[in-house]
């Protein structure tokens, strides 16, 4: 069955609490139709708030479009992640939302790894809810990521050498797949003010020892180094990244719409295996904005980023200056420039 997007319906914000009034402002701009949504709950704090909040919307807010909740269980912890599951299913039921709920066996996530089990954990993670949202035709996916966990991410990046991109953080939005949009209407609350709420309203949700493995680079992040930095530095150290994210977020979507502009000013040809570049548009422009250009034209074609590093994306760069240049990049894909023309073929 698919369920057709509703126009947003009115609804008096005074029966409803500020993070509540903030969750719906948020949708409404990144939703312009009422669509049906998959809630991503784990079972903790922060998944049940959404559950919770989602819950007091459908009430107040006269929600018509179905809602469906996804849990995956990724095979690690046992019994502890059972009565994760139960919870979940049970905080579902109490609301009347369909639960989908999957397990992985309990070496599977190990077996696919290949040496990051956070980054396995992820893919699995999302592909889950890409499969999901697809089954019961849904348009969005909300998770309950938060202004604590943007603070992390942000630093993660940072250790890991990011460019200006990862900076930013987490968007507040981002497409998931063809069709499913995933969103992120809690990034303005902090951990604690979201522990607030649930304290409030009395909400049950599981606590995950995994957290506290130091073995994990986001725990460490969590657990040790983000508590230095507030008590040794900046007391203040997460609203800090936040704006940093912001700010960046805000300069990467003028470098985008810049990037894009030069990619279909400079386009003679773009398909996935192949695309034709008039040089000389390129050749003029600053090199920082063809960087970044390359990188959008990667994701336009749906070619592997992977093994792209800043000395590929350089090289890209200076090829637009040379009217000789050749050399093959990762994912079999050869560059090519012949007098007045760039040329990218993907072997």
């Amino acid at each position: 069955m698919l369920f057709h997007p509703s126009v947003w319906c009115s609804v008096n914000d005074d029966e409803l609490d500020e993070i509540e009034v903030s969750a719906l402002q948020a949708l409404k701009r990144l939703l312009p139709n009422e669509p049906g949504i998959l809630l991503a709950v784990s079972g903790g704090l922060d998944s049940v708030v959404l559950l919770e909040i989602f819950s007091r919307l459908q009430q107040c807010h006269r929600w018509t479009s179905p809602i469906v909740v996804a849990h995956l269980n990724h095979g690690l912890r046992g019994d502890a992640a059972k009565a994760d599951a139960d919870l979940v299913l049970e905080e579902a039921a109490r609301r009347s939302f369909i639960a989908e709920i999957r397990t992985l066996e309990a070496n599977e996530l190990h077996e696919q790894s290949r040496g990051s089990l956070e980054e396995s954990a992820r893919q699995q993670r999302y592909q889950f809810l890409i499969d999901t949202a697809q089954k019961y035709h849904l348009a969005a996916v909300a998770t309950a990521h938060q202004a604590s966990d943007q603070a992390e991410t942000i630093l993660h990046n940072l250790f890991r050498g990011t460019g200006i991109t990862g900076l930013r953080g987490m968007p507040e939005h981002r497409n998931l797949a063809e069709g499913v949009l995933l969103v992120r209407p809690l990034l303005a609350w902090t951990r604690d003010e979201l522990q607030h709420y649930a304290s409030m309203r009395s909400l049950r949700y599981c606590h995950d020892e995994s957290n506290q493995d130091s073995r994990f680079t986001r725990n460490r992040i969590r657990n040790e180094i983000l508590p230095l930095l507030r008590q040794t530095m900046n007391p203040q150290i997460d609203a800090a990244l936040n704006r940093l994210g912001a700010q960046t977020g805000e300069l990467v979507d003028c470098l985008d719409s810049l990037a894009d502009d030069l990619l279909n000013r400079s386009s003679l040809e773009l398909s996935s295996s192949s695309c034709r570049l008039q040089r000389l548009i390129l050749a003029a422009a600053p090199a920082g904005l063809l960087r970044h250009m390359f990188v959008r034209l990667w994701i336009q074609l749906h070619w592997p980023r992977q093994q792209m590093t800043a000395r590929h994306w350089h090289q890209l760069a200076d090829a637009a200056q040379s009217h000789d240049a050749s050399f093959t990049l990762p994912g079999a894909i050869q560059l090519q420039t012949d007098g007045s023309l760039l040329r990218l073929v993907r072997r």
